[in-house]
């Protein structure tokens, strides 16, 4: 049992620090892009950075987290179809999205309402949008299989080219938006291709016509309720709340809810780390051991709440003067805002265990339906508090919305193990 359990922290430390090597990377691009961006243009940042998170989880839902779910329960024969019906869709959701942005440009450029200042940033937001997607991919079929230091060493190798792509871009081109996009959009392509001759090239031998529909069937059947649930997050999370600040307020608002999203960003690594990890290590383990998955769900979340009032209590003393000194006057701090957000993540993050515990035991239906509530709460509170109170209200209305989904997959989590 010891050994088990020091095999699953080193699995788990593992992924803490690949989700720290993104995090960090993000963390720093956020405050350089504060520094050398208008409000203007940090702010059009900051919403297309909500559609990038929008959009992920929709992958993420549909595609990636059933590929975690059914990867350890397939033979190796149908694991391979699997990856190869994963991939094929994956491009087919890309070209999707693609088209829905081009979209989104044309009508930017023929509206007299625009949200973005200048709508070909739409059309570069594409190649941003296809760096992080299959990076996704990539690092999602790595975990399932449990190449945790393959994993490592390409998230390593593309972040030190991003970096090293806008240090290039600094110094050797006009810094906005597009070279931005752009440059993270040409890193990606090395990655990918070094991905394929390196690692995947060996794995996709073969492509069964006659498995794609089958295969699609099984990944749809876990995955439907999960991209209902990521549809809903359109309304229950960060990107409907900064439409609505866009149209009462300006676009700068936006920078500034970018702004208090950068201390809150530093629990990325440890909240997306813990829900990627739980979901097959609870397929693998724990399926047919519920009393297992009680006292484990019990156990990380007295953890977490620990981890997160010790993270607050940091946060709130060296957020301001450390924001101060980044970024002068440009941005100022204030403490109950910065409090409303740092509680809707902690909320967020104390209900991964029961939401990773629904979707490991395939009620993902459970999970939709909190999101639903979730959705139900920002859309009503949105509209009267975020064009009242501001980026204020958007961190109250989004702790009421967490606060829900808690107290409802708590529930659906005892009613799993315990049948009432």
């Amino acid at each position: 049992m010891v050994k088990n359990l020091n095999k699953g922290f080193s699995g788990y430390t593992l992924v803490v620090l690949e989700q720290g090597l993104r995090s960090i990377t993000s963390f720093l691009l956020n405050i350089y892009l504060g520094k050398i961006l208008s409000k203007t243009e940090f702010g059009e940042y900051t919403l297309l950075s909500s559609v990038l998170i929008f959009m992920l989880n929709i992958q993420s839902s549909l595609l990636l987290t059933p590929y975690l779910v059914l990867f350890n329960s397939d033979k190796d024969e149908e694991k391979t179809d699997l990856l190869t019906s994963v991939l094929m869709f994956s491009v087919l959701l890309f070209i999707t999205f693609a088209l829905f942005i081009s979209s989104w440009s044309i009508l930017e450029y023929f509206s007299s309402v625009e949200s973005i200042s200048d709508s070909r940033i739409l059309l570069f937001f594409i190649l941003y949008l296809f760096a992080y997607y299959f990076r996704d991919l990539n690092r999602t079929v790595f975990l399932a299989s449990q190449q945790y230091k393959k994993m490592i060493s390409f998230s390593l190798f593309s972040h030190l080219l991003i970096v090293f792509t806008v240090l290039f871009v600094r110094h050797f081109m006009t810094t906005n938006l597009k070279s931005f996009f752009s440059g993270v959009f040409f890193t990606s392509l090395l990655v990918l291709a070094v991905w394929y001759l390196k690692d995947l090239k060996t794995k996709i031998i073969r492509i069964n016509s006659q498995s794609i529909k089958p295969t699609f069937l099984k990944i749809f059947e876990v995955g439907k309720w999960l991209l209902l649930r990521a549809i809903l997050s359109f309304f229950s999370g960060g990107l409907i709340l900064n439409l609505i600040l866009v149209k009462t307020f300006s676009i700068k608002e936006v920078a500034e809810y970018g702004i208090y999203m950068i201390p809150v960003s530093l629990l990325n690594p440890f909240s997306n780390a813990l829900y990627n990890y739980l979901i097959p290590s609870f397929s693998r383990k724990y399926e047919t051991k519920p009393g297992d998955l009680k006292k484990t769900i019990r156990n990380i979340q007295t953890i977490i709440v620990g981890v997160l009032i010790l993270f607050c209590i940091i946060t709130m003393l060296l957020a301001k003067p450390l924001i101060r000194e980044l970024f002068g006057n440009k941005y100022e701090i204030d403490t109950i805002i910065l409090l409303a957000y740092l509680l809707q993540v902690c909320l967020l993050i104390i209900a991964i265990p029961d939401n990773a515990a629904l979707v490991s035991l395939k009620n993902t239906k459970g999970s939709f339906f909190g999101e639903a509530i979730a959705a139900s709460v920002v859309t009503c509170l949105g509209l009267f508090l975020v064009p009242t109170f501001g980026i204020l209200g958007i961190g109250v209305v989004l702790c009421f919305a967490r606060l829900s989904v808690l107290l409802y997959q708590r529930i659906m989590v005892a009613k799993q193990l315990y049948g009432y």
